[in-house]
């Protein structure tokens, strides 16, 4: 199967993309949506609607159709360009725009090709991009090589609850040392968040618990600590989870769909 970029005027990313390709030597086809390509893409998104992202800034470019199917954002795409499926769990579709870059997931992929992840964060970082890198906690060594080679501009720790309810929330064994290990690391990022997706599992005292647990790390009881709900339309739920955390994060706050 051949592959097919679907590009857009005045895209960086795609830029990005297409060079690596022609650094791969890898024959494509181009179609440019506001261009000679408008009709051909309007086709494919109407064919392959429900494997397409559209957020609110519209449809993430570059999208490329390959072997593996239809990829979407720069992370994703330059991953398959450059090591095939490798990355697969390090990289999703981004949400960022102008020089942000993000969709990158220190925590989600396997440990074992970070050189790898590594060589795509630089590559990224070199077309003068900004990265705004994701951990819940796992590969703290990952993610310590990256602040050493200071790659991320911004990193959001995403705290599942207690070290202790890992396992059981990922279906597999977690090493607490490296989910303080991490907390301590993100804590000395450029810029930095912790972030809890609160579901109904996770209790008050679990949010009062972790907030302790990230206090003790940093050292400081003012380290950005946000509480995002399920539903985002029902962020006064998450009231008496925040005064749990409040006890040791006195930053803590309810994160809203703006923010």
């Amino acid at each position: 199967m051949s592959y097919t970029l679907y590009s857009i005027t005045g895209c960086t990313r795609c830029k990005i993309l297409k060079a690596a390709m022609a650094d791969k030597e890898l024959a494509y086809e181009e179609k440019n949506m506001l261009a000679e390509g408008k009709e051909d893409f309007q086709k494919f998104y109407s064919q392959n609607r429900k494997f397409i992202v559209r957020g609110a800034e519209g449809i993430e470019f570059p999208l490329l159709h390959c072997p593996v199917g239809i990829l979407q954002g720069l992370p994703a795409t330059l991953a398959q360009v450059l090591f095939d499926v490798k990355l697969n769990g390090f990289v999703s579709v981004g949400s960022l725009h102008k020089e942000w870059v993000d969709g990158l997931h220190v925590s989600g992929g396997n440990p074992y090709y970070a050189d790898d992840f590594l060589q795509l964060l630089r590559t990224i970082k070199s077309n003068n991009m900004k990265l705004q890198l994701e951990t819940d906690g796992r590969n703290p060594a990952l993610l310590e090589r990256i602040l050493a080679e200071n790659l991320a501009s911004v990193v959001i720790m995403n705290v599942l609850g207690p070290a202790r309810i890992y396992p059981s929330l990922l279906g597999q064994d977690v090493n607490p040392a490296e989910i303080q290990q991490s907390i301590e690391l993100v804590a000395k990022s450029p810029e930095y968040k912790f972030l809890a997706r609160v579901t109904p599992q996770l209790t008050p005292a679990d949010v009062g618990e972790t907030a302790q647990r990230i206090s003790e790390a940093t050292g400081s009881m003012k380290t950005p600590y946000y509480l995002k709900p399920v539903d985002p339309n029902e962020p006064g739920s998450l009231l008496p989870h925040r005064s749990a955390a409040r006890r040791f994060l006195v930053l803590t706050d309810i994160e809203t769909a703006c923010q």
